[in-house]
């Protein structure tokens, strides 16, 4: 859809909803605020003058010939910001960077499939975003290091981290599992974010400003039953973000959970997954956090399915 038919549409939705309601001008204005997507926050201005015009001519005929205000790229609210992503292949990951790339972020995509990570930067590359494939393992520093030097070379900043990447163990009971699987889950899960936050949250502190958001789990604040590893990384890793969201946020960084329920990903399950959260809910999530203003940051979003699970 080309800009300008875009904000028509949505100039077209507020003035349905005022002739609907019946809404004064304030009431149009205030429903112009929850309609309009994020991607025009910082243009509002001039769409509420269109508005205004609108609603005194009161037809949606105006719409079709009118100038619509200038909302370029240049007004997308992470326009010039550089976001990784881990995990990024498929799922919650692919969600995530599908939408921060829609905000305007160059996705740095990362995982240890890199065949996943071409498509899917293909795919946001189609749909008018930047982003950028790397093959990294978690588990190594090595491989750490040597993105966070090749970003810095690059970008010479990292804006915001989603740390989404993990790996389950579901299914037995704690005694059962080799040690060999234990190390690999906590290396992944929380080792993991822990060197990802060494190697980048220093270029955040040296901006004075960034977001460092770790997808962790319900798992991480119940027991979870024949899940014992599992729930220990993910309770492991809520301790070290709210611990490190102190120690960053005199730097002004902001560091959040995002803790989902059952999402509808083929992590640990095989059954139907329409009842369940969708990858795009923690998107969303995401988006709220990564746009807060700056007075302010939500330490932790709990994310729950509407629906129990049918039995």
């Amino acid at each position: 859809m080309a800009r300008g038919d875009e904000i028509r549409l949505v100039l077209r939705q507020a003035l349905n909803s005022v002739l609907e309601k019946n809404c004064s001008s304030y009431g149009f204005c205030e429903i112009f605020i929850s309609l309009t997507p994020l991607v025009m926050r910082d243009c509002r201005e001039a769409l509420t003058m269109s508005l205004r015009v609108l609603f005194r001519h009161h037809t949606s005929d105006t719409i079709d010939t009118m100038t619509t205000p200038d909302c370029s790229q240049n007004f997308l609210p992470l326009a010039s910001q550089i976001a990784i992503v881990t995990g990024a292949g498929r799922g919650i990951g692919a969600a995530v960077s599908h939408r921060l790339a829609a905000l305007g972020a160059t996705v740095v995509l990362t995982s240890r499939t890199a065949g996943q990570l071409e498509e899917l930067a293909e795919a946001i590359r189609a749909a008018g975003g930047k982003a950028e494939a790397h093959a990294l393992d978690l588990r190594s520093e090595e491989s750490i290091t040597a993105l966070m030097q090749a970003l810095k070379e690059r970008h010479g900043r990292v804006d915001i981290l989603v740390n989404n990447a993990g790996i389950g163990s579901l299914g037995h009971p704690l005694h059962e599992m080799d040690p060999g699987a234990w190390n690999d889950l906590m290396a992944t899960n929380l080792r993991g974010p822990y060197l990802m936050i060494r190697a980048f949250a220093p270029m955040m502190i040296a901006a004075r400003r960034g977001h460092i958001l770790n997808i962790a789990s319900l798992a991480g604040h119940n027991p979870l039953k024949n899940g014992a590893a599992y729930a220990a990384s993910k309770w492991g890793l809520n301790g070290l973000t709210y611990s490190v969201a102190e120690e960053l946020r005199d730097y002004g960084v902001r560091v959040s959970a995002i803790a989902p329920g059952s999402v509808n990903t083929s992590f640990g399950h095989t059954e139907d997954g329409s009842w369940k959260i969708q990858p795009e809910d923690i998107a969303a999530a995401v988006e709220l956090i990564v746009t807060q203003a700056d007075s302010s940051f939500i330490s932790e979003i709990k994310v729950r399915p509407l629906q129990k699970k049918k039995s």
